[in-house]
């Protein structure tokens, strides 16, 4: 759902211009009393959908890693007007992973699945303590109890996860997977800001 909300604005802006999109959201936002967002030109549009769950490396004996998107970068890490990146989020952890010759295995039912952090924040316990079960045993079953390691690209959600799932799962952020187990592997460039 919130994927496709958030493409409607950018459809939209592409026919009547981003100015005149700003100013009709500004005036909701007035008349709403924040109750609706306000939505800029750097307002990221809904990231495209994972169809897959197994991507296969290069290889046969290719090295497997579990990937984790968060729930925030599978509904709302797309591409917005305001910013020259024009890929969300997966879809650049996938190729990195790639890249780095591995075979990337997604979560079963990864549509569903959040690491229960946006419900605890919000006092909703019982809520976060389902989310955080399913979460564990889908991560479980895809690492095989922990042997493979899973990279998760929300820093904030790797730390609830590390709080709260079984100690077995070998959990990084995406940094510290491309620092532990990338750089060796690929070629990066500093490019200019």
């Amino acid at each position: 759902l919130i994927r496709g909300l958030l493409k409607i604005p950018h459809f939209i802006a592409k026919i009547i211009g981003y100015n005149p999109i700003e100013d009709i959201t500004k005036g909701v936002y007035k008349m709403g009393d924040g109750l609706f967002p306000l939505w800029t030109r750097y307002t990221p549009s809904g990231s495209r959908k994972i169809v897959r769950n197994i991507f296969p490396g290069h290889s046969a004996d290719a090295p497997v890693v579990v990937y984790f998107p968060s729930c925030i970068t599978r509904s709302m890490s797309g591409p917005s007007f305001g910013y020259a990146e024009k890929e969300d989020i997966p879809s650049k952890m996938l190729s990195l992973l790639r890249k780095g010759g591995y075979t990337v295995i997604i979560p079963e039912g990864k549509d569903n699945l959040c690491c229960g952090m946006a419900f605890s924040s919000k006092g909703f316990r019982k809520q976060a303590r389902q989310k955080e079960s399913e979460l564990n045993g889908a991560l479980l079953r895809a690492s095989r109890n922990g042997e493979l390691p899973i990279v998760c690209d929300m820093s904030p959600c790797l730390l609830h996860m590390r709080e709260t799932l079984d100690s077995r799962l070998r959990l990084y952020d995406q940094v510290e997977f491309i620092h532990d187990f990338l750089l060796d592997k690929l070629t990066f460039e500093k490019q200019p800001v």
